[in-house]
């Protein structure tokens, strides 16, 4: 016995093995099998339970007593062929189908013969060390059943006393050696009793069992061919009425296609209308919406338009500004708008340099800003400022026009008479056509006064 076993109680090792028990209690009581050899075909199949063939016991356990029996029978075969080694046995399993189905590894004789040197030793042991104590109540009530019976039976046939024999009657055939009967023997069950009693109980078992087992193959036979009789009935009751089921079933897809047919085309019809219907309102409403969209981008254009001009022409002096530079340094518009970029941020609107003629330098500007706040952060409380930009020198003071129309677009005959008589009064000559190129140049020039402009041109 292992480690694991020692460590446990008699009691522990019974309920671990209760299906062990009721197998053998069964072949013992129930088919009237020997015990040593009922002991040996529970060491055998947990022998191969332990081997791999997972769960064999519990397997055994859920068939029929019949079944079991016949198992027994085959166990029987396969330890007289680990027993001896001289055993004729076939390759195909034939002689064992059971536990060939059981186990569903193509099991056969061959297995046992050619693992018999393993086994021999693992069986016996699981015998004695194992199954020996854990099996031995059963064993003893057995014997003991037995014996009332055959007491019971010599006193109706010679008038003697009962008997009280042990269970050693039924224990002397073993199919290995001497040790293992006699490590059974050891079990202290009752007394001895004589070899010829011994021999005379275990032929009428022997006698017995042969009944019973002739009984129980021939009820097998009889209960197969019912079964066979049954399933073939059930199996043409269950042919006729799936042929039912299939024609019931075929009628109702057919009716329920038919259903669904008319159905989708009736619901593709209504879709259809309600369809052009929405489609139809979606178009009023597209163009209905499309009219409100037109008159309200149309107010709103005209707002903006309103807004435009009153920011443009009514608010743009308050966002402009004059600048003048030195004569022989000339200032590009790059060059200022890189500068109130770099102060300011993006802070220009529009930038109209003085246009003059390729060979003269431009002598004043006019700037407007986004915002009057961009003026107000320029001059800082000034009138007048001067920047350096790039080593050149630029006075910067906020635009005023001489009228509130100033930014409206003037006659160009009223403004060539402004800018000739604003350089008259300057002291210059020969403006006139410089004055007559560009509107706002003459916007500009009619706005300074005489003494700006030749401060201009100092």
């Amino acid at each position: 016995m292992d480690t694991t076993q020692s460590s446990m109680t008699l009691e522990d090792l019974k309920i671990i093995h209760e299906n062990d028990r009721a197998i053998y209690s069964i072949l013992l009581s129930n088919f009237w099998r020997n015990p040593t050899e009922c002991l040996q075909i529970m060491s055998l199949w947990l022998w191969l339970e332990r081997v791999g063939f997972s769960n064999l016991i519990s397997k055994i356990y859920s068939l029929s007593q019949y079944s079991m029996n016949e198992l027994a029978d085959e166990a029987v075969i396969c330890l007289k062929c680990v027993n001896d080694p001289q055993f004729l046995f076939s390759a195909e399993g034939s002689e064992i189908p059971l536990t060939r189905s059981l186990t569903a590894e193509g099991m056969s004789l061959k297995f046992f013969h050619d693992n018999r040197r393993i086994a021999f030793p693992k069986i016996r042991r699981l015998a004695t060390e194992l199954y020996a104590p854990v099996l031995a109540d059963l064993t003893a009530k057995a014997a003991h059943e037995d014996d009332a019976e055959t007491s019971s039976q010599n006193h109706m046939v010679s008038g003697s006393a009962p008997q009280s024999p042990s269970v050693n009657q039924v224990m002397t055939s073993s199919l290995f050696d001497e040790s293992l009967t006699l490590s059974l023997s050891q079990l202290s069950i009752g007394g001895d009793v004589s070899r010829a009693e011994r021999s005379r109980v275990n032929e009428v078992a022997r006698a017995e069992r042969s009944r019973v087992n002739e009984v129980a193959r021939a009820e097998r036979s009889r209960v197969h061919e019912v079964a066979r009789a049954e399933r073939s009935r059930v199996n043409e009751v269950a042919r006729a009425e799936r042929s039912r089921v299939h024609e019931v079933a075929r009628a109702e897809r057919s009716r329920v296609e038919e259903v669904a047919r008319v159905e989708r085309s009736r619901v593709n019809e209504v879709a259809r209308e309600e369809r052009s219907r929405v489609n139809e309102v979606a178009r009023e409403e597209r163009i209905r919406v499309n009219e409100v969209a037109r008159a309200e981008r149309i107010r709103v254009n005209e707002v903006a338009r309103a807004e435009r001009i009153r920011v443009n022409e009514v608010a743009r002096e308050d966002r402009t500004m004059f600048v003048t530079f030195s004569r022989g340094y000339p200032v590009a518009e790059s060059e200022v708008r890189q500068f109130f970029t770099r102060m300011l941020g993006n802070c220009i609107e529009s930038f109209h340099m003085q246009e003059v003629a390729p060979d003269e330098q431009p002598l004043y500007a006019i700037i407007v800003f986004l915002r009057p706040s961009f003026i107000r952060s320029i001059l800082n409380g000034v009138r007048k400022v001067k920047f350096t930009i790039n080593g050149k020198h630029v006075w910067m003071r906020k635009f005023v026009p001489k009228n509130r129309n100033f930014f409206l677009p003037p006659p160009a005959r009223y403004l060539r008479k402004q800018c000739k008589s604003a350089y008259d009064q300057a002291g210059f000559v020969g403006t006139r056509s410089v004055c007559a190129r560009t509107r706002m140049h003459d916007n500009v020039v009619g706005s300074l006064r005489p003494d700006e402009a030749r401060d201009r041109h100092d």
